[in-house]
């Protein structure tokens, strides 16, 4: 099983990507002097983009990275019913909170609300009837995103909105 953190709404989410992370060519990457593991297959072709992952530093690598699904992609009903869906990669750290706080912000000064979204993958439906907490932007802290990232349950929802 693997955990789904992911927002949506009823307007388009802005991709914000790591940036810190790139995808590279093999060749792009022994050109920066990156170490890559060279046994592929004789046919591969080196300059074939976004096979090696490089992040400039470790400990940035945890930083968000927000990408737009289709939730009908998903093996899984994920819950929501609203029409855009992006993931949240990331884990929790003091520098990383402020970003994701940040993207919330920022989308709500063009849409009504937005669901934020944990759950784990392979357990089914979303139960009906699951209690979805409720806040405003204003009521959004740090300290409550870190309460519902940290909180282990198969499903929650937090509708926030502006």
């Amino acid at each position: 099983m693997s955990e789904l953190n992911y927002f949506a709404s009823d307007s388009p989410l802005e991709e914000k990507p790591n940036p810190y992370v790139k995808l590279l060519s093999v060749n792009q990457a022994l050109e920066m002097g990156i170490e890559v593991d060279l046994h592929l297959q004789d046919n591969f072709d080196q300059d074939k983009p976004d096979v090696v992952l490089f992040c400039s530093d470790e400990t940035k690598f945890v930083y968000p990275n927000i990408f737009p699904i289709d939730k009908d992609e998903y093996y899984d009903d994920i819950g929501t019913t609203k029409e855009f869906c992006a993931v949240l990669e990331w884990d929790y750290s003091d520098d990383t909170v402020d970003h994701v706080l940040e993207y919330i912000h920022s989308h709500l000064k063009k849409a009504a609300e937005l669901e934020l979204w944990s759950k784990w993958l392979g357990q089914g439906k979303v139960p009906k009837g699951m209690k979805k907490a409720q806040c405003t932007i204003s009521d959004l802290t740090v300290d409550r995103l870190i309460e519902f990232y940290t909180t282990q349950l198969d499903f929650q929802c937090l509708t926030v909105r502006g």
